[in-house]
């Protein structure tokens, strides 16, 4: 390599790979510092991108700049080379320019001369990055032939099916796949080489090591040779399991949560429970997959033990049922009668377990069975343990997921309100006999089990509240919504009986206020302008400019008989026009005087037969038997809207025809003030006044004013300095409750009744306390009064006491405050009620 080559050389102009020779520049120490081109050949020019000329005789630092990776002073000086022939040294470098890489070999010809050469390793390099970035990557990745022999596999496929590399290439990976999948992999294989792009496919694997079924995405490109043929595949694959399985759980829920919509309209349209479960739990079979769903009822035997009584069965085609009498599946209960989680099921905790995990004398029950996976939720009839509805796996285990526990405890509280408003109703229907329809023990059986009949209502509201604001579809969304409307309805039934207890009972007051009458009929018009897109109905509002404006009445009670009579007139006319209009005498009216105020709604629907026409506002009446199937209500809205027209000394009267229509007429005697503007606006209906049927006052009313947003602020910023004590006998009513407040950052400690109340005020520093009124053992009131000692005794810091109760009646609020309570919040709550009472006191 020591003779001097020139262009005319053949060996070096026929050279592949680039060559030049280089004439070194020394320092005074011995140091190149530089060094001068004296021969390159064509390839060398090729890679620089520099002719002959611009090279010989030239300076490397001339030509390159000092970082150039043609500049090979600096290597030279880093390497120490021997300056005598046959020493060499090996390296490489990339050329960003070109995006090639060079492998260098640089080595000494003589003391004073040294040549380089340049082999393109570019394609090498790539494909070894290549490889490297391949099995780097988590996801699936693999080469094969047309005939599926695999020729590249990385780390991540290997580990995924099971086998090493070695075991893996050469071979055709249809082995992998079940056999149900081979024709359409084969089909992909053909449609890519057919149509030289790419595509995506899933299958469902078993994988041949362990059996695990799993979901994969493979995504096919097809690789080309000189001749643009398809001759080669890659593949990149991604485990999709849990993507599927997330899929899969979602429409389960989905199909649940529909299940339990129809099950709830059904419930609320029916007297029978019993007809409806049936249904219920065949789709909950068919919808969960299990194998069995047994609904089973606590019964007392003659000699006062607790049994168990099989009540509904369902189980798949494939089985046979599991017990053939109430006696047999008694007797099969009676040996775990005692077991741990049967008292677990009467604390209103669901079960849900693996057999396995079972205490060995419960295992050996389910087992002969041949049950796997069992899980059993309770069932709470007027706050006690009724029974339970238990899913019963059998063949193959299996795990329930969370979304699916929350549905089935969703209908069982359905189920349990659903048998507790029918155990209502019939205990309302034989209070009445009994009392020989008296109204005053009517209303006092009514006021008794008032508390009873809200506090399901609260649990079913407050449940699929929480429901709502976890991450749910908007499908999902309407479901929960149309729970929350059934309970809501449900509830206005309640009120409609309360308020005409109440009347019956005159304790209902008329609270006279300002009120500005076209507004507040305006109001009520607006409600129901929605129908006019709904149904084939016109709606008209006639307000005359004759009419005063500012009056002395209840709002809260008229607004509640036009919302009747309104209501009542858009649901018995499918076709035509409502009208609400407001009249009186033409005349000046001074403040002072009474005003005869006459609203009248008129329709053109059904009509009410001449010989109902005074029956009609009779309790419980409607026109014929067949209104209650077609139309809901109780049949109390104009019972009590006639009773609160009299209590206000006016009158409502009926005019109607059959298939013509109905005229309903309103009067009044309302007393015209003369107030200043701004005061009438304050005066006048607002929306804030939402409870339109029973005097309860379910917002918070303080001691002392709101402070200002900036403290506002600085107290929220301290939340989860504050602990707050829920005093809860009911366990949904604990759960909704401490849920709530947990979302809002606050700690959270409970109590079942007001003994533990008063030793968790003891023992722990307590900021406001959320306390029940009725409870075992010791009630609220008493472990208020109780807690106001202690306070007063030991000089401690008065912390603020709000009651929460399901007791609608008057006089109770005053009982509350008398034993030393701050605040007190009515049953069902809303959330934001719960968030204003910690607002005003933390």
């Amino acid at each position: 390599m020591g003779e001097k080559f020139s262009h005319s050389n053949p060996v070096l102009a026929s050279m592949p790979y680039g060559y030049a020779l280089h004439k070194a520049i020394f320092d005074s120490n011995n140091q190149i510092v530089d060094y001068i081109f004296i021969e390159v050949n064509k390839a060398f020019e090729d890679i620089t991108n520099l002719q002959s000329q611009e090279l010989v005789n030239k300076r490397a630092s001339g030509v390159f700049h000092k970082d150039n990776v043609f500049n090979f002073v600096q290597p030279l000086q880093k390497r120490k080379l021997k300056k005598h022939s046959g020493h060499s040294d090996t390296f490489e470098i990339y050329y960003k320019k070109e995006n090639k890489w060079f492998q260098v070999e640089l080595f000494f010809t003589s003391s004073q001369h040294f040549a380089v050469t340049f082999h393109d390793i570019s394609t090498a390099k790539k494909n070894e990055i290549y490889k490297e970035v391949i099995e780097r990557q988590q996801e699936m990745v693999c080469r094969y032939l047309p005939d599926t022999t695999l020729t590249f596999v990385n780390e991540a496929y290997c580990n995924h099916f099971g086998f090493s590399e070695e075991e893996l290439l050469g071979k055709k990976f249809l082995f992998l796949f079940p056999e149900e999948a081979h024709e359409p992999i084969l089909n992909n294989i053909e449609n890519i080489i057919k149509n030289k792009s790419k595509i995506t496919c899933e299958h469902l694997t078993a994988l041949p090591q362990s059996n695990q079924k799993r979901w994969q995405k493979w995504i096919n490109y097809p690789l080309f040779d000189s001749n643009n043929e398809v001759v080669e595949f890659l593949t990149a694959g991604i485990d999709i399991t849990a993507q599927k399985e997330a899929e899969l759980s979602l429409k389960l829920r989905e199909s649940l949560l529909e299940a339990v919509n129809v099950t709830a309209e059904k419930l609320l349209k029916c007297h029978e429970w019993e007809q409806v479960v049936p249904q219920a739990l065949r789709q909950l079979g068919e919808i969960t997959d299990v194998s069995r769903i047994i609904l089973f009822k606590k019964m007392v035997t003659e000699d006062g033990k607790e049994d168990l009584q099989l009540h509904c069965e369902w189980h798949k085609p494939t089985l046979a049922p599991l017990v053939t009498t109430s006696e047999s599946f008694r007797k099969q209960w009676q040996s775990v009668e005692q077991a741990e989680w049967y008292s677990f099921l009467t604390k209103n905790h669901i079960i849900n377990k693996q057999v396995e995990e079972l205490p060995p004398s419960v295992q050996a029950f389910f087992r002969e069975k041949g049950v796997k996976t069992v899980l059993i939720a309770p069932i709470f009839v007027e706050r006690q343990w009724w029974g339970g509805l238990s899913f019963e796996q059998q063949i193959d285990s299996r795990e329930w997921s969370e979304s699916e526990i929350d549905v089935i405890a969703i209908f069982t509280s359905l189920l349990g309100a659903a048998m507790e408003r029918m155990q209502v109703e019939k205990r309302l229907v034989q209070a009445k006999e009994e009392a020989d329809r008296a109204n005053k023990a009517k209303s006092d059986f009514l006021a008794t089990i008032s508390h009873e009949i809200r506090t399901p209502i609260h649990g079913i509201m407050g449940m699929a509240d929480l429901a709502r604001m976890t991450d749910l579809s908007e499908q999902q969304q309407n479901y929960i919504k149309t729970i929350l409307q059934s309970s809501q309805t449900l509830l206005d039934i309640i009120n409609d009986i309360l308020d005409y207890s109440k009347i019956e009972s005159k304790t209902l007051q008329i609270r006279e206020k300002v009120l500005n009458l076209p507004a507040l009929l305006n109001e009520v018009f607006q409600i129901f302008l929605p129908t006019k897109f709904e149904k084939d109905v016109d709606l008209i509002l006639s307000l005359p400019s004759n009419i005063p404006t500012i009056c002395l009445g209840d709002p809260l009670r008229i607004r509640q008989i036009l919302l009747n009579l309104l209501g009542n007139a858009v649901k018995f006319t499918e076709k035509g026009s409502v009208s609400l209009q407001l009249s009186c005498p033409e005349k000046t009216y001074l403040p002072g005087e009474i005003v005869p105020i006459e609203i009248t709604v008129t329709d053109t629907g059904i009509g009410i037969p001449h010989d109902r026409l005074e029956s009609i506002f009779a309790a419980f009446a409607q026109i014929d038997s067949s209104m209650g199937r077609n139309y809901e209500g109780t049949g109390l809205g104009l019972a009590i809207s006639k009773k609160l027209a009299q209590l206000m000394g006016g009158s409502i009267s009926v005019e109607s025809e059959i298939d013509q229509g109905s005229t309903f007429r309103l009067q009044l005697p309302l007393k015209v003030v003369e107030v200043e503007e701004s005061d009438a606006k304050e005066g006048s209906v607002s929306k804030k006044e939402e409870d339109l049927k029973v005097e309860i006052d379910s917002t918070i009313t303080t001691k002392k004013d709101f402070e200002s947003s900036l403290e506002q602020e600085e107290r929220k910023s301290s939340r989860y300095n504050h602990t707050i004590l829920i005093t809860e006998d009911n366990p949904v009513n604990m759960m909704i409750a401490r849920e709530r407040v947990r979302k809002l950052g606050y700690k959270v400690i409970e109590a079942r009744n007001g003994i533990e109340a008063v030793e968790q005020f003891l023992n722990e520093s307590i900021d406001l306390i959320f306390m029940d009124l009725h409870m075992p053992d010791m009630d609220g009131m008493e472990a208020t009064r109780i807690i106001r000692k202690i306070t007063e005794r030991e000089k401690r810091r008065e912390v603020p006491i709000i009651a929460l109760t399901a007791d609608a009646m008057k006089g109770n609020r005053e009982k509350c405050l008398a034993a030393g309570m701050d605040d007190y919040i009515t049953k069902p709550f809303k959330r934001e009620d719960i968030e204003k009472a910690i607002a005003c006191y933390l």
